[in-house]
């Protein structure tokens, strides 16, 4: 492990390269298990400002691990046994960062936790699918026989999709108070499986008219559940503590941001092509029928624990179309 960190860590000052001394590893018991390398930093001669770190550890072999900067003592910002303020968040696009020990941080760890949210909104498969499933029939209505016919201005689909949008933020807020107030805590797997049949009723519903009226009142009921997913994740990663409610307001904000984001690029798409009889009797349907098959599967993998591994295999085929 210390060969390997020292491969994929770098830690410089302005004097240049710093050398890092391990100690004796240790156990950490939080969160299912972690090692502990503890190491000193040397080759300076003078407690720098600026710390420039470039993380690559586990990038190459799984794209979607993220490193977390904490400092944990600082008399220079009156940081003292922080546990959970981030500082610095690196991905596989942001492995160099630097780091200014004269500051606190906490903006910076505040906009990072928000590029997690957005980045966790629009990388999150079961989540766009959803969104997808609600925006395709957004500028289209239904006529006496059911037939999808398009709508002649943007205005109505825009309002349709504010009132999805302004649902399922509302939905995302209030999940993530109740999780923040330790209100409500429900089984993991039962949240999983809500947000897979989601998407399996948004998609069934482009098909045959489940949900006639007010979709935003099953938007937003579902949306609780994606929104304690969303929670939950946070959860995961050890992001926390004292100030709980302060990160996952910036990890809401991202996910809003993300949504508002897929919202805009997709919208006027389909908008655009709306009056297209492929779009109305091709893709609407043969992309209902494929969202149905593959939330379905999600549903059987999360009720009963299995591993079809479907999503690893969506995402690598994204990152090969990409």
């Amino acid at each position: 492990l210390e060969h390997y960190y020292r491969e994929h860590v770098t830690i410089s000052s302005g004097q240049g390269p710093l050398s890092i001394t391990y100690r004796d590893a240790e156990f950490l018991n939080a969160h299912g298990g972690y090692v502990l390398l503890p190491f000193d930093l040397g080759g300076f001669t003078e407690v720098p400002e600026v710390l420039d770190i470039e993380y690559s550890v586990l990038f190459d072999e799984e794209p979607d691990h993220r490193g977390f900067l904490l400092v944990e003592h600082n008399w220079a910002t009156g940081t003292f046994a922080n546990e959970n303020q981030v500082s610095l968040v690196f991905s596989p696009s942001s492995r160099r960062q630097s780091f200014d020990l004269q500051s606190a941080g906490r903006w910076r760890g505040f906009a990072a936790v928000v590029g997690l949210g957005f980045e966790h909104m629009v990388l999150g498969f079961d989540h766009v699918m959803f969104l997808i499933a609600l925006l395709l029939p957004a500028v289209l209505w239904r006529d006496k026989s059911g037939t999808w016919q398009p709508l002649e201005r943007f205005a109505p689909a825009l309002i349709n999709v504010a009132k999805i949008v302004a649902a399922l933020a509302a939905a995302h807020f209030l999940a993530f108070s109740l999780v923040a107030l330790d209100l409500l805590r429900l089984p993991e797997p039962l949240v999983e499986v809500v947000i897979a049949l989601s998407i399996t009723v948004a998609a069934a519903n482009i098909l045959v008219p489940l949900i006639k009226n007010r979709i935003w009142v099953f938007v937003f009921g579902v949306g609780l559940f994606h929104g304690l997913g969303f929670a939950g994740a946070l959860s995961d990663m050890g992001i926390g503590g004292d100030n709980v409610g302060l990160w996952q307001l910036a990890f809401n904000v991202g996910i809003e941001l993300g949504q508002v984001a897929i919202v805009a690029v997709l919208l006027p798409l389909f908008f655009l092509i709306r009056r297209w009889t492929v779009y109305r009797r091709v893709v609407l349907p043969v992309t209902a029928v494929v969202m149905i098959l593959m939330s379905l599967v999600w549903v059987v993998e999360r009720a009963f624990g299995l591993d079809f591994r479907l999503t690893r295999r969506v995402k690598h085929l994204v990152r090969r179309l990409v």
